[in-house]
């Protein structure tokens, strides 16, 4: 039995697995939205799914809307993949100006499409840097549980071995990349012919369902949403 969740989703699959109350967890969660509405305000940014091709150059439009974001005198400039979705989708965040650049260079870099995302800021970047502080405070002052049954963080994919990583990686959590697809690959990896274990959507909607089914077809077989 393993678990993950996508972006904050991680806090209900640690608390699932034993390592927070369900208390300590709702607490933890609203320091961090606030830590993270406060970096927001810092410095203005915004998210955008763009969906790719095998010959798309993603890595260096990303790099030339930071160079571009130079050119135009912003100081440090943030433009990175902060989710992985799936093989053809990518989540990108930074700032704004980069943002607008690469929606005016979409076919100069083989991107097919680009979308923006309705949120507040560049969640899962550089940007969230001055999250981390309140955050990690307020974490200090929780004793965390070792985890019951396997938990995989969004940094790597990789599980959990105990709870002082729990410590450690959740607050770069905020400024990192979600690696949900390698997460995916991780959880599923097993011999050929073997069979796949069911899977549990837990919650409204079924877009992570639908994410495994670009990944991993297989697993998709085996996967139920159950909404609470």
């Amino acid at each position: 039995m393993a678990v993950a969740g996508y972006s904050i989703g991680e806090f209900a699959a640690l608390t699932f697995a034993g390592c927070f109350s369900f208390e300590q967890a709702v607490s933890l969660v609203k320091i961090r939205a606030e830590a993270m509405h406060y970096a927001s305000e810092i410095e203005p940014g915004g998210m955008a799914n763009i969906y790719i091709k095998p010959d798309s150059k993603l890595n260096y439009g990303l790099k030339m809307a930071r160079d571009w974001c130079l050119d135009k005198g912003i100081e440090k400039p943030v433009c990175s993949i902060s989710n992985y979705l799936n093989p053809d989708c990518k989540v990108v965040a930074g700032h704004l100006e980069a943002l607008k650049y690469l929606e005016s260079n979409l076919k100069q870099y083989n991107l097919r499409k680009m979308q923006r995302l309705n949120v507040s800021g560049a969640f899962h970047t550089d940007l969230m840097r001055p999250a981390v502080e309140p955050f990690a405070a307020a974490l200090y002052n929780i004793k965390i549980a070792e985890p019951l049954i396997a938990v995989h963080s969004n940094i790597d994919g990789k599980r959990y071995q105990n709870s002082a990583q729990v410590f450690r990686n959740l607050p770069k959590q905020i400024y990192k990349p979600v690696k949900w697809e390698q997460t995916l690959h991780i959880l599923y990896e097993r011999p050929v012919g073997s069979n796949f274990p069911d899977t549990f959507e837990c919650g409204p909607g079924s877009t992570l369902r639908s994410l495994l089914k670009t990944v991993n077809s297989k697993a998709h077989s085996t996967c139920k949403n159950i909404d609470i």
